[in-house]
């Protein structure tokens, strides 16, 4: 993280790089998602706000889908398990914005588009009302293992 910063010509603060902290800096949003061997880091300019997370599909049990996801939400999706880790990182892309979604089960999912066989954009709501919430998503699942990315 330390190089990846530095390469982008921004200090490394000692508050950026405590990892018992979300990160946080100044000048870009930062967001991290790890998930057995792999590991996702995502950063944009702070005028906007990031989310990525990365999980292993088959760690992403249809009972897990069910408790974050409403019926409508799982019916409408292409594949049920993205459902998980694009309602994570819409989650986490909401951490430095005035919009608070206490728990990632009141993030809604829905205007799936297949952007390829195996990649779609989608559009987040608040459950608790309704009107979409600024940004874009995007998720792809390659070799057993979904990436997600929110951008607001």
């Amino acid at each position: 993280l330390r190089t990846l910063i530095e390469t982008k010509g921004l200090n490394a603060n000692p508050t950026l790089l405590d990892v018992k902290k979300l990160p946080d800096h100044d000048r870009v949003s930062i967001s991290l998602s790890h998930s057995q061997d792999f590991s996702a880091i995502a950063i944009s300019p702070k005028s906007c706000s990031i989310g990525v997370d990365v999980e292993i599909e088959s760690r992403i049990s249809q009972a897990l889908v069910n408790r974050v996801s409403g019926e409508d939400e799982v019916l409408a999706s292409p594949h049920p398990p993205l459902l998980f880790p694009c309602k994570e990182a819409v989650w986490k892309s909401l951490r430095e914005s005035q919009k608070k979604i206490p728990t990632i089960s009141q993030v809604g999912i829905r205007q799936w588009q297949e952007v390829s066989p195996e990649t779609w954009t989608f559009t987040a709501f608040s459950k608790d009302d309704q009107p979409p919430l600024p940004g874009i998503g995007l998720v792809w699942k390659s070799q057993g293992v979904l990436f997600s990315l929110f951008v607001n």
